[in-house]
């Protein structure tokens, strides 16, 4: 199989073959069709013509990926992903999923998308089973759910050493000097409480970063401006709604613990 390495911008005018492995550092622009090929970028990547992975497909990209389809592929975009039509895939972004064009069509797999998801038409007459997700994935949920914790455990265990370190420094106010072990103890506990305080930091950090991808995607939601078939699966967040009967123009998004459907106007 032939694997293509380069650090910058790569622009292939032709066909991209199954088998064939790209790793670029910046962009990677495709004019021609791409089989079931592994494409890598730094950067965004941009397929003129699209994707048809056969199932072994994968795009992975460090900014946004641009394509006019997607078939039997999986898609993890850092940024956002924007094509016409995506059947039968496995799409994640960290950013938004637009489908545009004539189409506008997500049909069959499923569409992650951390800020929103916006298309024309979802699943098919033959009721083909399409999850689309936005906001947190759930297991991010329970990453910041233990995150918070070990954090709370740091808060304690420093608590604890300050406390300890507060005791012989009692002793040695009162008696003007300390016995050897004591000021071992004390120059291990000094040591402990920096290292815990480095974590403490670190992990402070991890949480934050938590909150703010939660307050960022509180908004996150599904927009459809067409149609929406039976055996869709909504989801937001950790919340979950199956479609049971066809529809149209429609917009979804939690609200209060529960996801709600209004009719938009288009």
């Amino acid at each position: 199989n032939a694997v293509v390495e380069f650090n910058g911008d790569v622009i292939i005018h032709g066909n991209v073959e199954a088998g064939v492995m790209i790793r670029v550092g910046k962009s990677l622009t495709v004019e021609g069709v791409v089989e079931s090929a592994n494409l890598r970028a730094g950067g965004d990547i941009c397929l003129k013509r699209g994707m048809q992975g056969a199932g072994k497909g994968k795009i992975i990209s460090g900014g946004d990926v641009f394509t006019e389809f997607i078939e039997y592929a999986s898609v993890q975009a850092a940024g956002s992903v924007q094509a016409n039509v995506i059947l039968n895939s496995r799409v994640s972004a960290g950013n938004l999923v637009t489908l545009t064009g004539k189409k506008g069509l997500i049909a069959g797999g499923s569409v992650h998308a951390m800020m929103g998801i916006s298309c024309i038409t979802v699943g098919n007459q033959s009721e083909i089973k399409t999850g689309l997700h936005v906001g947190v994935m759930p297991e991010m949920i329970e990453q910041r759910a233990a995150v918070n914790s070990e954090y709370a455990k740091l808060n304690e265990e420093l608590e604890a050493v300050v406390e300890g370190m507060a005791k012989i420094l009692r002793v040695r106010q009162k008696t003007g000097e300390l016995s050897e072990q004591l000021q071992l103890h004390l120059n291990e506990l000094k040591e402990r409480k920096d290292d815990i305080y480095s974590k403490c930091i670190e992990v402070k950090k991890r949480a934050e970063d938590y909150e703010m991808l939660m307050m960022q995607s509180r908004e996150a939601k599904i927009r459809v401006e067409g149609s929406i078939y039976k055996g869709v699966i909504i989801s937001v967040d950790n919340h979950q709604m199956a479609i049971n009967k066809d529809t149209s123009f429609m917009e979804y998004r939690a609200q209060s613990g529960m996801i709600v459907g209004t009719v938009v106007v288009v």
